[in-house]
C-alpha cells in the first residue's frame, strides 16, 4: 500500500511573513506620500496617486496570492544574488 502523505507543516500567520510585512509596508508608505503630496498640491486636478496604488496593489496582492498557493519560496529572487556573489569570490 502506498505510504500516507506527509503533512504540511503549520504556516504561520501571514503577518508573520517578513516578505508580507515588507510590501505591506512599502504599500502603506508609499501611497500615503503619494495622496499626500497631491493632496498638498491642490486636489483640482485628476487623482494621480491611482496608478501608484495600482502598481504597489498589485505587487502587495501577489505576495499573498503566492503565499496562499505555497509558492512563496522566501526571498526567491535575493538566492540567485547571494549565489552569483559567492561564485565570483571574494570583494
Amino acid at each position: 500500500m502506498p505510504g500516507l502523505p506527509a503533512e504540511r507543516p503549520a504556516r504561520q500567520p501571514i503577518l508573520a511573513d517578513t516578505r508580507f510585512r515588507e510590501r505591506l509596508a512599502g504599500f502603506i508608505v508609499t501611497n500615503t506620500i503619494c495622496i499626500a503630496i497631491w493632496a498638498a498640491t491642490g486636489v483640482d486636478g485628476s487623482f494621480w496617486p491611482v496608478w501608484v496604488l495600482l502598481g504597489t496593489g498589485i505587487a502587495l496582492y501577489s505576495t499573498v496570492v503566492h503565499r496562499a498557493l505555497g509558492t512563496d519560496e522566501s526571498h526567491r529572487g535575493r538566492g540567485r544574488h547571494r549565489d552569483r556573489d559567492r561564485r565570483s569570490g571574494p570583494r
